[in-house]
């Protein structure tokens, strides 16, 4: 579960944490960065409780405790909180399946039995976000890298029609290393990002949204190299999603088809009805899922092009085709204001931290 705390004062000096009772108290966060979130979502139009409400950490269990450990001589009555939302899950997002999803994971691919696709696994994470109802959803982002060789600016890809708001981009917790530890095994080496994320961008004539984390990725992410170069048809591309908040999984296929934002279910009202919004691929092996969408589509040099959007593959139709937003449109519109130099940049390439 995942509380939401309504903030009308707290100190920053303050330490929140968040915990099942009996286990440890972690993790934990500060007063300064509680009171940031909240002048996020304040700066970024949201009103009342929306804007006050900043979400915990997903804390497995049947109960959550939140501790607030002030300073000597700061005084208990300037905290003032409430607590008027609570998300509760029947299981975490990126737990290990069970038995009634057994099937269906079974359709997937593990990434580590392809060990040339580390570097955009490391890049992909999952994005558990809660609204202001507490209903929580999963979507998949890439963590890409800028034109600056010096900097890990920790920006995120994802998709539109997932995060759109700078409330819901406020509840995120991006889970990195989500996958199997080797081909066919199980997933034990998961870390969490919580603290959420400042939405710089979000169109939906390509499904695409830019993030930026406010707490920095775990050791050993990669941030993803890209390419605005349209790709032409029949070139080979691979994926890499979170399938239904699981653990993730690889596909593999080529782009067919080129289609207008008209063409698919996501769409602007303005959008040019002449030009190219996305890219289609049918898949030779496996396939995306729920929970999928935002997430990259790669060129076989592991540069990225594309958002996931939606689709019709499934396990029992898994060469249905997907609908990719392009990257390379989106980058030229608004996304080389933060990833790329004065003059555009053909191809960046992988970076790890």
């Amino acid at each position: 579960m995942r509380v939401g705390v309504r903030v009308h004062q707290l100190p920053d000096t303050a330490i929140l944490r968040f915990f099942a009772p009996g286990s440890p108290r972690t993790p934990e966060t500060t007063g300064a960065m509680v009171n940031a979130s909240v002048r996020q979502n304040r700066a970024a139009g949201a009103t009342s409780e929306t804007a006050e409400t900043y979400w915990s950490p997903l804390i497995q269990g049947e109960a959550l405790t939140l501790e607030i450990e002030l300073p000597a001589g700061v005084d208990p009555r300037t905290v003032r909180i409430a607590l008027p939302r609570l998300s509760h899950l029947f299981r975490l997002p990126f737990a290990e399946p069970g038995p009634a999803a057994s099937a269906a994971t079974t359709c997937h691919q593990d990434p580590p039995c392809e060990p040339a696709w580390d570097q955009p696994s490391r890049a992909t994470a999952l994005l558990p976000h809660t609204d202001a109802s507490g209903a929580t959803g999963v979507c998949t982002a890439t963590l890409l890298n800028d034109a600056a060789p010096s900097t890990y600016i920790p920006f995120l890809l994802t998709a539109q029609h997932c995060l759109s708001e700078q409330t819901r981009a406020s509840s995120i917790e991006a889970v990195w290393f989500h996958r199997a530890d080797n081909c066919g095994g199980p997933s034990r080496m998961l870390q969490s990002v919580s603290g959420g994320a400042d939405l710089l961008y979000a169109a939906k004539s390509t499904d695409t949204s830019l993030l930026r984390l406010r707490q920095p990725p775990p050791a050993g992410a990669v941030f993803s190299g890209w390419s605005t170069t349209l790709p032409p048809l029949g070139t080979a591309v691979i994926a890499i999603h979170y399938q239904r908040g699981a653990r993730q999984a690889i596909a593999r296929g080529r782009v067919t088809e080129y289609l207008n934002c008209a063409d698919v279910d996501h769409c602007a009202d303005d959008a040019d009805p002449d030009a190219i919004h996305y890219l289609r691929v049918t898949w030779s092996s496996g396939f995306t899922d729920p929970g999928g969408s935002g997430s990259g589509l790669f060129l076989e040099s592991g540069q990225l092009v594309g958002t996931l959007s939606g689709g019709f593959s499934d396990c029992d139709h898994p060469q249905g085709p997907d609908d990719y937003g392009r990257f390379d449109l989106a980058y030229r519109e608004r996304l080389r204001k933060w990833i790329g130099r004065p003059a555009a940049a053909e191809s960046i390439s992988p970076a790890t931290r």
